[in-house]
């Protein structure tokens, strides 16, 4: 991805905040207080992290123009290869796979940039599952429907932080692909999530965090018949990582540690931040600024959205978050 190194100055993130627009002032009224994240590395990799997916067993990490994914135990020990993709141009993220629906147990799906989707199971073998009928760059924002609004497939985007737009697709657990809608520019698609049951007028639909090259982010929302909406708009830096907070536990106490864990591409680690500092937050959406580190929490207000500036420890001028995953408190 063509990156430009810019700082910009918090004022400008603050003032997009300011003028987002929130339908019901009684409800933003009696929101929670702001949650303030104190994160920690979790694991440092030689990866220019993109990619990060908890497979049920073990985290999966890619990285820009990588190949090569990596893997660690639930305490980011034991880093290792995982697999070799075929090819890999750009950017990349990684799903774990629901284990129904004909989707293989045990096993991640990968989206590269170039538009391959792969599957590696417990074989560490990687299977080309679809290619997205497109000749756009992708930065291989991926998710899988777990609400059912979409067939409980695979969903699939193509664009990037250097398109005018892209579109969005469903995969069958057969690789078969047919096309649910089209969004507009500018930039394009970097990471996708599955609005909750609750979240809503837009619950079960697809989100979509829109960068353009750092300079332009946008939260959108695409229904099964192809329909977008626009939740949030006019951030300066661009919207890259994309999670629902969820309050799913973690049985035998074997997983990782319940909390936020991001995908930072300068320094190749993981970020991770616990889970009970967004306790007041399950079933809402976290979205962070590619450059700057900008956290917002979106929840549902009345009949649109409210959105709350996240406080934390993060260094903002130094860094570039791209993918991210929650594990349930």
């Amino acid at each position: 991805m063509n990156r430009i190194m810019q700082l910009f100055c918090g004022c400008v993130a603050l003032l997009a905040m300011a003028i987002a627009y929130i339908p019901d002032a009684r409800s933003a009224q009696a929101a929670p207080a702001a949650p303030v994240l104190q994160f920690r590395p979790f694991v440092a990799t030689p990866l220019p992290l993109d990619a990060i997916a908890w497979s049920g067993s073990a985290f999966v990490y890619g990285g820009e123009a990588k190949r090569m994914l990596m893997t660690s135990s639930a305490t980011g020990q034991q880093l290792r290869q995982l697999v070799s993709l075929p090819r890999n141009g750009g950017e990349i993220r990684c799903v774990t796979s629901p284990g129904m629906h004909g989707f293989a147990a045990d096993a991640v799906y990968c989206h590269t940039a170039n538009a391959e989707i792969y599957r590696i199971g417990t074989d560490h073998t990687p299977h080309l599952l679809a290619r997205l009928p497109t000749n756009s760059t992708t930065d291989g924002a991926l998710a899988f429907d777990n609400v059912g609004a979409f067939g409980y497939a695979l969903l699939a985007a193509s664009g990037g932080s250097t398109t005018t737009g892209g579109a969005v697709y469903a995969v069958a657990s057969s690789g078969q692909v047919r096309q649910i809608g089209a969004y507009t520019g500018p930039g394009g698609a970097e990471n996708l999530a599955i609005a909750p049951a609750g979240f809503g007028p837009a619950a079960g639909q697809v989100l979509i965090s829109v960068d353009q090259v750092n300079q332009h982010g946008r939260l959108l929302a695409m229904n099964a018949q192809g329909k977008v909406r626009v939740l949030l708009s006019s951030l300066a830096n661009g919207l890259n990582p994309l999670v629902v907070i969820t309050g799913v536990r973690q049985s035998g106490g074997q997983g990782p540690a319940p909390g936020l864990y991001l995908a930072e591409w300068i320094s190749r680690r993981v970020l991770f931040a616990p889970a009970a500092e967004l306790r007041a937050f399950v079933g809402d959406v976290l979205v962070g600024t590619e450059h700057g580190g900008q956290l917002i929490v979106v929840r549902p207000s009345g009949s649109g959205y409210q959105f709350i500036q996240v406080q934390s420890s993060l260094r903002t001028s130094r860094v570039y978050l791209e993918g991210a995953t929650f594990i349930g408190a």
